[in-house]
């Protein structure tokens, strides 16, 4: 099999590929095989039926036909290594020579084009110099933290008042479409302004007092008439106010290992100040991307950011504003959409661009940690999370996030980061210590249980990742990173 790249421009490649008829005999041979096996030809045993029988039942062209698409995937992850391409998402495959049924022997010939990440060179990061904010706890934020406290310990007291924001009431809830009933619900407990139940409930319940009744319209929730407007009555059964405990010594004796308010706030303090140096640390790594996304002029994928595009307009509440441009059930997502999803994208081309000139690696531990703390968010055991993620081909995606995430702390040590005034603002207090460099590995990554779990699927990279474009190229994605981590 010979490969070559036919053009090449910044984002797009295209290969021209020839499976010469040695390449394309084992697998002509294969499919032959299996379709013998398959099917049944009166004074042949299943699976002994001659290739020339096989031609006549069901024609050569198709059974070439078939050949060619069982030996694609291989061919087309052959070449993409020949070549060092790396695929942004699926690529075109056009089969321009197919296979000449005529022919003993035949070859056939392919392009592939593929969208690929632009030439980006990241700059002597030394030279970079970026302004955050001042790391510093205010009495403010302590007694934000102390009434988050307080909060926690909170009790609810049922009050004689129309019900306001923040209240806890207790409704009944009642759905007509076209003056039937096709819903209701008694004695749910509801907090008042956390729109998360029907639409234009909040709206209704503020300013009602308990016994009264009204009626507001809003689209149905599930069942047969999802979507259709109804006749929503709600019943205000209570109204409970949360009350706080006193902030005393008291509290701080029940909430905390301290036995004195002052000491609580103290502990708070330097809680907050730790809360403080983390904001300080997400906003001079925005402001790192934001440099370096402003001053490298590179191109993004107009197919990828199509489809981030596509995934971003999917995700907004339907009622979210569009562009004036944009007619009524036109699925064209809006110039501010757009936008945004080129900005994604380039902001991970950059990131996995500073992972390779950065040399980022991972260690398995920092892999493991991180798994761990994913797990958490999902409300699964590490064990069985992990298995999930491996059994959905899951772990490329969260390396990959972790090693972008790592890019831009390895990135962060070496700028000049500085605060409002131009004091120097010391990041390596701040970020992770750094792994151990003879414990390093791009390779070692850990492995599950093999257990299941109905939540493998939902599993993505961190919020503002580009949806990775599901593909068929495993073999390709793990030779190449292999041959990475072998590298000296």
């Amino acid at each position: 099999m010979k490969s070559a790249v036919k053009s090449a421009e910044p984002t797009k490649v295209e290969l021209i590929v020839t499976v010469e008829s040695d390449d394309f005999k084992p697998v002509m041979r294969k499919t032959y095989s299996e379709i013998a096996g398959q099917i049944t030809v009166p004074g042949f045993r299943k699976g002994r039926v001659p290739s020339r029988i096989l031609d006549q039942r069901l024609g050569r062209d198709k059974i070439l036909g078939q050949a060619v698409d069982d030996g694609l995937r291989a061919w087309l992850v052959k070449a993409l290594i020949e070549q060092d391409i790396r695929p942004l998402g699926p690529p075109e495959i056009d089969v321009t020579e197919p296979p000449d049924p005529a022919v003993a022997e035949p070859g056939l010939v392919f392009s592939v084009t593929a969208e690929v990440a632009p030439p980006i060179t990241v700059p002597d990061l030394g030279e970079v110099r970026i302004q955050t904010e001042r790391a510093s706890a205010s009495d403010e934020d302590v007694e934000a933290l102390l009434d988050d406290l307080r909060t926690r310990f909170a009790s609810l007291k049922t009050v004689d008042r129309p019900a306001q924001e923040d209240d806890f009431v207790t409704i009944d809830l009642k759905a007509e479409v076209d003056g039937e009933e096709v819903d209701s619900v008694s004695g749910i407990s509801y907090q008042v302004g956390q729109n998360d139940l029907v639409k234009g409930l909040d709206e209704a319940l503020e300013g009602l007092s308990s016994g009264e009744v009204t009626t507001f319209n809003a689209p149905v929730k599930g069942g047969p008439n999802a979507g259709r407007d109804g006749l929503i009555t709600v019943t205000l059964r209570a109204v409970r106010e949360r009350e706080l405990p006193p902030g005393d010594d008291a509290f701080a004796e029940l909430a905390s290992s301290v036995d004195t308010i002052d000491e609580l706030r103290a502990e708070l303090l330097v809680q907050a100040t730790a809360m403080a140096g983390q904001r300080q640390i997400m906003l001079a790594e925005q402001a790192l991307l934001d440099h370096l996304l402003t001053t490298l002029d590179f191109p993004a994928p107009s197919g990828v950011v199509a489809e981030q595009a596509r995934g971003i307009a999917g995700s907004e509440p339907a009622d979210t504003p569009q562009d004036d441009a944009a007619g009524e059930g036109d699925s064209t997502p809006s110039a501010a959409v757009t936008a945004e999803a080129t900005k994604q994208v380039r902001t991970q081309l950059l990131l996995d661009a500073m992972v390779q000139q950065l040399a980022v690696k991972i260690t398995p531990v920092e892999f493991a940690g991180f798994l761990e703390q994913l797990s958490m968010s999902y409300g699964m055991a590490p064990e069985i999370f992990v298995g999930a993620a491996e059994q959905a081909g899951e772990l490329p995606h969260f390396r990959s996030e972790l090693l972008r995430r790592k890019a831009v702390e390895v990135a962060l040590r070496r700028a000049v980061v500085e605060d409002p005034d131009g004091v120097p603002i010391d990041v390596e207090r701040l970020l992770p210590p750094e792994a151990p460099a003879e414990d390093e590995t791009g390779a070692d990554v850990p492995t599950g249980t093999g257990g299941q779990a109905t939540a493998a699927g939902q599993a993505r990279p961190a919020e503002g990742a580009i949806d990775e474009v599901a593909i068929d190229m495993d073999a390709l994605m793990e030779a190449q990173s292999q041959a990475e981590d072998d590298t000296p």
